[in-house]
């Protein structure tokens, strides 16, 4: 039986989250939120004073906190969202014209083809306002200058970040949301000049300017790019200049967490600060308050010289949580602490909820804290190997830490990234001994420094076993069958997959044959809907074209089989960002894709084309970028979809001469002005139309 007495903070948790998912869903006025929030709480004080609910009755009172829970997370997310403030910069942008904003840095620009700022909107249009904006500059040496804090006048037409463009893609606009922008603007270098400078937080003024002098520290010891990034990275936090080709070995390898400063870098500080207090600490009665202090100090120094991104605050917060605790009580509850940390994160922002390195953080703690004692205790207890020699046992520790976490972040990691890495076990015995390594090796050279010789030496040991560490996962990524990609798992198999481990938690705990029963239950709902999807692919019979900006690209889904057509010259990786994530929803078989560019000759069963004339069963799809391939049409034809790209210069009246289509598609190439002469075209003749380029994707359900 579960002690809910000793997770208060978990049971306030969990209402306060539906609130805010909540509140994502539907709206609810403010001033109603926080009337029922008020209700709740003082209805709980007055029967929590007069003590006149029967014992029987007793749930009533925990009910009427979380709902009060419930209503508080709710009004927290409207508190956090600017869009709900009135002085929110959006209400005074002039439509369709620039305005004149006043920007204030928000974090460090990032720099790449174009310098991309985040900036808050102190005025626009000479009214004082609030809220964030992304910025897009031009890539010169004054943008290249910009810095935290600096304060910009610009003259921009700010536009609304626009939703996905093709089915089931990445969502910046969601993204960008839930970091409170809506809007961004492209700003030419002419458009713009500095108003102030370092305004803003003095200790992030701090955090930054010690994060550049560390990493020119940095730079004199580590002489090769990929190893100064990834040792930059590794220890300061800034992944800016990482290879794509060490990236990736990173990320097919399961280690990609040690590139992203979080909890196990703050973890490995927060440990090595508590043994060396142990060390110098007296007896004296005030060293009970100073080491938990001394702790607190250096986390969340750490956290500040490593940027203060958001993953390396909620890990500072998420270890001050549980020092703090400790220090309060000896047998403080783990889950309790990470419950309230996470409380507190969601209070400071309610939008933290929905981020992914949250909830692969805070579920892989969870697992680790539960399911590694298990893991651990069997091995050590079975395999004698594990048990009689001290090497062998640190290996297998480091093996169940890895195998916990995998347990629990697994089916959120398919849902997101539909990647698994089989040898994550191996990669985590050989970097998280090294990670350690150069995270107490960076910090040391920090401090001697100064001092060449020893300086030298400390430089040698990092920049080997950096090279050791990438030299070692080049070689893991090679091993067959290397990663296993293009997983489909959708929101009702993560919440299943969930379910199960749950179940097993919960047998693993209680001891009792039921709750396999339950896992065994949940087992056969997974295989059912992994069935039912299996025959709605082989059911499937439908027509996509993509936006693709200049390119074109349309993908037909025949059961598990998938034809491609698409222009000449269209790269992998604009075909990869199109349409990955939709043909991996669409496609659940391992048949390969049948692509064909869109001036091939196709003779198929059921797809032919020739001349530009494509017949798919009963649908006759044109594709037209040239106004010369209307005179080799002899007579008017009626087909179903006319694609017209390129902006080629056509003449309407022998267009509607030749061919009769139900709907026109306007594709990649067409320039605004043919765009908006095809479309009044279009209007006059009472022919439907769709803008690629202006509405997103075009999907059909040829079962229809």
């Amino acid at each position: 039986m579960i002690n809910w007495r000793a997770i208060p903070a978990f049971r306030l948790l969990l209402p306060f989250a539906l609130g805010i998912i909540t509140a994502t869903l539907t709206f609810i006025p403010l001033f109603l939120s926080i009337l029922l929030s008020l209700l709740l709480y003082f209805v709980s004080r007055y029967f929590g004073t007069q003590q006149q609910i029967p014992y029987a009755r007793r749930w009533w009172f925990g009910m009427m906190y979380s709902c009060l829970a419930y209503f508080l997370g709710y009004f927290a997310v409207q508190q956090h969202d600017e869009s709900f403030s009135k002085n929110y910069y959006a209400y005074q942008l002039k439509e369709k014209e620039e305005s004149e904003l006043i920007v204030q840095i928000d974090e460090l620009p990032s720099k790449s083809k174009r310098v991309k700022v985040l900036g808050k909107v102190l005025q626009c249009n000479n009214v004082n306002t609030e809220g964030h904006i992304l910025l897009y500059l031009d890539t010169d040496d004054y943008s290249l200058q910009l810095n935290y804090g600096d304060v910009i006048a610009i003259r921009a037409t700010p536009h609304q970040i626009a939703p996905p463009r093709n089915p089931y893609s990445f969502d910046y606009q969601n993204y960008m949301k839930l970091r409170n922008v809506r809007y961004s603007a492209t700003v030419n270098k002419e458009s713009i000049q500095t108003v102030a400078e370092r305004r803003g937080n003095l200790i992030m003024h701090w955090a930054y300017d010690t994060q550049s002098a560390l990493l020119a520290v940095l730079a004199q010891q580590l002489t090769d790019e990929d190893i100064f990034s990834v040792g930059s990275a590794l220890i300061l936090g800034s992944r800016s200049e990482i290879s794509e080709d060490v990236l990736h070995a990173y990320i097919n390898t399961g280690a990609m967490h040690v590139l992203s400063v979080s909890g196990l870098h703050v973890g490995l500080v927060a440990t090595l600060f508590s043994r060396f207090i142990k060390k110098v600490r007296g007896r004296q009665r005030f060293w009970k308050i100073l080491d938990p202090l001394l702790q607190l100090f250096f986390v969340w120094g750490f956290a500040l010289i490593t940027g203060a991104t958001s993953c390396v605050l909620r890990a500072a917060v998420m270890f001050s949580f549980v020092i703090v605790s400790k220090a309060v009580a000896r047998d403080a509850n783990i889950y309790n602490s990470l419950a309230a940390s996470a409380l507190f994160l969601l209070v400071y922002n309610p939008y933290f909820l929905f981020d992914v390195s949250f909830q692969l953080s805070y579920i892989g703690l969870l697992g680790i804290v539960y399911f590694h004692p298990y893991i651990y205790k069997y091995g050590a207890t079975k395999v004698a190997l594990f048990s009689e020699y001290w090497l062998s046992n640190q290996i297998w520790e480091l093996i169940s830490v890895s195998l916990a976490a995998m347990i629990a972040t697994t089916p959120l990691s398919l849902y997101y990234f539909h990647q698994f890495p089989p040898y994550f076990w191996l990669s985590g015995i050989i970097v998280v001994p090294l990670a350690t390594i150069v995270l107490y090796a960076g910090l040391l050279l920090f401090v001697v420094y100064w001092y060449a010789p020893v300086a030298f030496v400390v430089g040698q040991i990092l920049y080997w076993c950096i090279w050791l560490m990438n030299k070692t996962l080049f070689f893991i990524e090679q091993i067959p069958p290397g990663v296993v990609r293009d997983i489909w798992l959708d929101s009702i198999g993560t919440a299943l997959w969930y379910v199960l481990i749950f179940m097993v938690a919960a047998a693993l705990y209680r001891k009792e044959f039921k709750w396999l029963r339950y896992s065994l239950l949940t087992l056969i709902l997974i295989l059912l809907q992994y069935n039912y999807l299996e025959i709605v692919s082989n059911r499937q019979n439908i027509l996509v074209f993509y936006d693709v900006g200049k390119e074109q690209l349309l993908d037909i889904f025949e059961g598990e089989k998938v034809f491609s057509i698409q222009s000449k010259d269209i790269s992998t990786k604009s075909i990869d960002f199109s349409s990955y994530s939709n043909r991996l929803k669409h496609r659940s078989g391992s048949s390969e894709i049948q692509s064909f560019n869109m001036n091939d000759s196709i003779s198929l069963a059921t797809l032919r084309s020739q001349n530009g004339i494509c017949q798919y069963k009963n649908k006759t799809i044109v594709f037209l970028n040239n106004a010369d391939a209307l005179n080799g049409i002899s007579e008017r034809i009626k087909i179903d979809y006319l694609f017209i790209y390129g902006s080629p210069f056509l003449n309407f009246d022998l267009l509607s001469q030749k061919i009769e289509p139900k709907e026109i598609i306007f594709g990649g190439g067409n320039k605004f002005g043919s765009l908006r002469f095809y479309k009044t075209q279009c209007e006059q003749r009472h022919i439907a139309y769709h803008d690629l380029k202006e509405q997103g994707a075009k999907l059909i359900d040829l079962k229809e």
